[in-house]
């Protein structure tokens, strides 16, 4: 007589019972897709980023978006010094020109030199070049006062110099021209006596012309 297995009462209880319910998953448990960041990105089957499709290759990127570009050593060293050659030429030539106000200046300045220059050696010694200064005076009375006056020429020239006595009123009450030749040395000291009309307090030299 062959024995049936007898049923136990938890395999009872185990069959008898209603299936319990599964428990709700989580936030932690649930996948959380991935923004769209505009990267080509590829799902795995049953994932949710199966929902969102995919960006075709080679479709324009969203605005805003920015992909980083790895660049070669070379790359990088050329793209700095190309980008640093024009701001160090920029900033360290100092190499100016000459301002047009300099030109003119220069210009005039040669001219002048220029023109000095023929006007000397066409005219030769002139009144400029000639000068008399009193160096002193004696009184001799009411009728006489010595004068004692430097005179500077070219030592071939003939000049006339005008002395003139002065009474205390600066009124002239004598006169007298003294020619000076041509001497050894440009600069020279004469005496002269000038006749006066009434007492002189001074004398003076009034003027130094160039005799032809």
């Amino acid at each position: 007589m062959t024995e049936h297995p007898s049923t136990r009462p938890d395999d009872a209880r185990r069959h008898d019972s209603p299936t319990e319910p599964t428990a709700a998953a989580g936030p932690a448990d649930r996948e959380t897709s991935a923004p769209d960041t505009g990267l080509q990105t590829e799902g795995r089957p049953g994932s949710p980023r199966d929902a969102a499709p995919a960006r075709p290759v080679g479709s324009a990127r969203p605005a805003g978006s920015t992909r980083p570009v790895r660049l070669t050593d070379d790359e990088a060293s050329g793209t700095a010094a190309g980008s640093a050659a024009p701001v160090a030429s920029g900033r360290y030539d100092t190499r100016r020109g000459i301002s047009r106000t300099t030109q003119v200046r220069l210009a005039v300045a040669a001219v002048t030199v220029a023109v000095l220059s023929i006007a000397w050696v066409t005219m030769g010694p002139t009144a400029s070049t000639v000068r008399g200064k009193d160096f002193g005076y004696s009184v001799k009375g009411p009728e006489a006062v010595d004068i004692t006056f430097d005179v500077a020429k070219p030592e071939d020239s003939t000049v006339v110099c005008t002395v003139e006595a002065l009474n205390e009123n600066y009124a002239q009450v004598g006169t007298k021209e003294v020619t000076i030749g041509p001497a050894e040395v440009s600069e020279a000291r004469y005496t002269t006596t000038i006749a006066t009309t009434e007492l002189a307090v001074t004398a003076v030299v009034d003027e130094c012309v160039l005799v032809d």
